[in-house]
């Protein structure tokens, strides 16, 4: 008689049963009696299944950010037999305390009836991609089984293997620090402002308070806006930029540029963010100023000529004056002397009153008149010019000998007045004015008076050479452009005004010459007959108060690669252009094209449009290369009909013509990590089987890169398991593909507990470090 014991599934344990014997018709001995030694053989029946939960991992590495896709982490849960008695086994998987904030587990519970039993479920984990740097974290996963029956229990003692917990630990991605977006802002005093945004890397446990403090020896020459009210981030608006706005304070003083800092500190009950920690400023603390100075020294003098008539003011004749005034004030409360002195013979022909002027820093912007006579000499000697010279002494260098503007120099010209014969005496021969300026100290006032009486009216009139009439004109209340002269009033002076037309075209300077005529019944006065003292004519200066330059609103900038928001900046004329201006804007080279595009590249400026700003956009080359922070720069170029504003015809090209500067600094922030990035932070691998994970590069290499893989130990791992490949290439076509590495575990026939071996990974590049 054979016994076979039936082969299921179930996890019954050891059982026993017995067969019993019967007899029939056997003769003689009755039914009992037939067997020997008994009628019932005993049979015990050995189970070769076993009860157990098998986890195919037995910890897990998950990296904040990883969203479920090549880094998210699974693992499988089967049963190593059939429930019995058609029970469902339920298998809960649940994380240990505060683990629920930072993984999410998919399904939360597993169910295995007796149809699906050998068929591993997957558990997906992924780690909740928060804004918070909470650093790793470690956490339990466990997991419990109910069942009705009873091996399947946590009631009894169900067996889960490797072990009941999966240990689960999280990576995070978050990084505490404060991003600056400009390191350098250039300001001008009195016209303008520049900015740099702050925002927080990431959420902060508490509020940060950043602060702006002036140093460099600014504290007097800068204000930023918030120095006063300090920048507050909160965990709801930690990722919303604030904005530090920068202003030069308009003083007086010719400093020339100047170049200050502004250091940021942070303060918060959050260690990460608190300067009394290590807080991490990208990519500074500091941001540099430059301050474009508004002011230049200069001593200016009101006129070039003067024109004085004998026998001097006190006896009826003319006397002149000429006004003088710093063009800013001294540095460092220095006073400015001016000193007087006449060429050969004018001390005899002339007075000045007073002989020197002294500006004392308090009063710098104080006009002081010095009045020119006319010295009597009783002697026909005709017109006689003479020089007026200007020096200047002082503490501050910047007026040590000048500068004089226009000039050091001023003509004097003496009418005699011991003459016998009708002339016309005009006050002045040159004169200086000011675009579009109506002060008196701005044109040109002159007089014109008889020498003699006339035995009839003689009308002077005033007329501009060669026209010029659409930027300089000729006017005297009511305006008119002759004056009358009778018997009774030719020795009572009349003036004539000359004021300088504005427009906004950088013409430059310009020298207007007025010629006068005369026209009476007495021949003396008439005509080609009439007699000038000293000349007929009157030549003014045109001072412009327009400057061709080319304006563009920031000298530098900050952009990141893959940012939604572009940076700009603005361009725009400083003055009417008589032809069309076109902007060039291109990168320096060709590595920093590589690295930011402007866009346009072109811009075009006419009379209509010269003082409409046109904007700059520039963006940052998204590529997959891991760089350090790239400072760049474009550069900019006009050409034009019009010389003013053609940079090959402007004294000084490109440089001289474009403000603050023809270059612009870009810098350009990377947002690629040169890593290896593995699929998995963990493996478990049964004897005679294999399993895989994938790995990739994190960037583009510069020249490719090749990864070894090797297993420490290695001695006592190679009886145990093996890789391949144990080196990956890659180049520039595929980097970030991920290729396949297999981790298979020999199957040998020894009882051994787990084993944990350590899968290292360096990375190699010829170009790359």
């Amino acid at each position: 008689v054979t016994v076979t014991a039936v082969d299921d599934a179930v996890a019954r344990g050891s059982l026993s049963f017995t067969l019993e014997h019967a007899a029939a018709d056997y003769p003689g001995e009755g039914d009992a009696g037939v067997f020997l030694p008994s009628a019932s053989v005993a049979v015990g029946v050995s189970d070769d299944d076993a009860a157990a939960i098998v986890l195919s991992a037995g910890s897990v590495r998950l990296s904040e950010g990883s969203g479920g896709g090549a880094d998210a982490a699974t693992y499988t849960v089967v049963l190593t037999s059939e429930p019995a008695d058609g029970a469902d086994v339920v298998v809960a998987v649940s994380l240990s305390g505060g683990g629920a904030a930072f993984v999410d587990v998919s399904p939360p519970s597993l169910t295995f009836t007796t149809a699906d039993w050998d068929e591993p479920q997957t558990v997906t984990l992924t780690a909740v991609d928060d804004d918070v740097v909470s650093g790793t974290q470690s956490f339990s996963l466990a997991h419990a089984a109910t069942s009705d029956d009873a091996a399947y229990d946590d009631g009894g003692s169900v067996r889960i293997r490797p072990a009941a917990a999966v240990a689960v630990v999280v990576s995070d991605d978050d990084r505490a620090g404060v991003r600056v977006s400009r390191t350098a802002v250039v300001v001008a005093e009195g016209t303008g402002s520049d900015a740099f945004d702050v925002v927080l890397l990431s959420q902060p446990a508490a509020d940060v308070v950043v602060s702006v403090a002036v140093g460099g020896g600014g504290a007097a020459g800068l204000s930023a806006a918030a120095v006063a009210d300090d920048l507050t981030f909160s965990a709801g608006d930690w990722d919303e930029p604030q904005t530090v706005t920068v202003t030069a304070d308009d003083d007086d003083v010719a400093h020339g540029a100047q170049t200050f800092s502004l250091s940021l500190s942070a303060a918060s009950a959050d260690a990460a963010y608190d300067d009394g920690g290590a807080v991490a400023w990208l990519p500074a603390a500091t941001v540099a100023v430059r301050v474009v100075d508004d002011d230049t020294a200069g001593i200016v003098v009101d006129t070039s000529a003067l024109f004085v008539a004998e026998p001097g003011r006190a006896a009826g004749g003319i006397d002149d004056e000429l006004t003088v005034v710093l063009r800013s004030e001294p540095d460092g409360f220095a006073s400015v002397l001016i000193d007087f002195s006449l060429s050969v013979g004018g001390a005899a022909a002339l007075t000045v009153t007073p002989a020197s002027l002294t500006f004392p820093a308090a009063d710098w912007d104080v006009p002081q008149v010095v009045v020119v006579d006319a010295v009597d000499d009783g002697v026909e000697t005709g017109s006689r010019a003479f020089t007026l010279s200007l020096a200047a002494t002082s503490a501050d260098g910047a007026y040590n000998a000048g500068p004089f503007v226009p000039t050091a120099a001023v003509a004097v010209t003496v009418a005699d007045d011991d003459f016998q014969r009708a002339a016309i005496v005009l006050s002045a021969q040159r004169g200086l004015m000011t675009e579009d300026a109506l002060s008196p100290a701005e044109h040109v006032d002159y007089t014109v008076v008889l020498a003699t009486a006339p035995t009839a009216n003689v009308v002077v009139t005033a007329a501009l050479l060669g026209g010029g009439g659409d930027e300089a004109l000729i006017a005297r209340a009511p305006p008119t452009d002759t004056l009358t002269f009778t018997p009774d009033n030719w020795d009572e002076a009349q003036t004539f005004t000359l004021y300088a037309l504005g427009d906004d075209v950088a013409s430059g300077n310009a020298d207007y010459t007025v010629v006068h005529t005369a026209a009476s019944a007495d021949g003396e006065y008439d005509g080609a007959a009439a007699r000038f003292t000293a000349s007929d004519r009157v030549v003014v200066t045109r001072v412009d108060d327009d400057v061709a330059r080319v304006v563009l609103s920031a000298g530098a900038l900050t952009v990141a690669e893959g940012q939604a928001a572009a940076s700009t900046y603005s361009v725009s004329l400083s003055a009417q252009p008589t032809q069309a201006v076109t902007v060039t804007v291109a990168p320096e080279g060709a590595a920093d094209a590589a690295q930011m595009a402007p866009t346009p590249t072109e811009l075009v400026f006419d009379a209509g449009d010269w003082d409409e700003p046109q904007t700059v956009t520039v963006t940052a080359v998204d590529d997959a290369v891991a760089e350090v922070v790239a400072t760049v720069a474009l550069v900019h170029a006009a050409t034009s009909g019009d010389a003013s504003f053609n940079d090959a015809d402007v004294s000084g090209g490109a440089a001289a013509l474009f403000v603050p500067s023809q270059r612009t600094s870009v810098q350009v922030f990377d947002n690629d990590n040169a890593r290896v990035v593995l699929s998995k932070g963990v493996l478990t691998v049964v004897e005679g089987e294999a399993a895989t994970y994938t790995l990739r590069l994190g960037s583009l290499p510069a020249a490719g890169a090749t990864v070894t893989v090797t297993i420490t130990p290695p001695i006592a791992a190679a009886a145990q398991i093996s890789v391949a490949p144990t080196t990956v290439v890659f180049d520039g076509d595929d980097w970030n593909v991920p290729q396949t590495v297999t981790v298979t575990a020999v199957d040998d026939s020894r009882g051994e507990d787990d084993v944990t071996y350590a899968i290292a990974h360096t990375a190699a590049s010829a170009g790359d470090a």
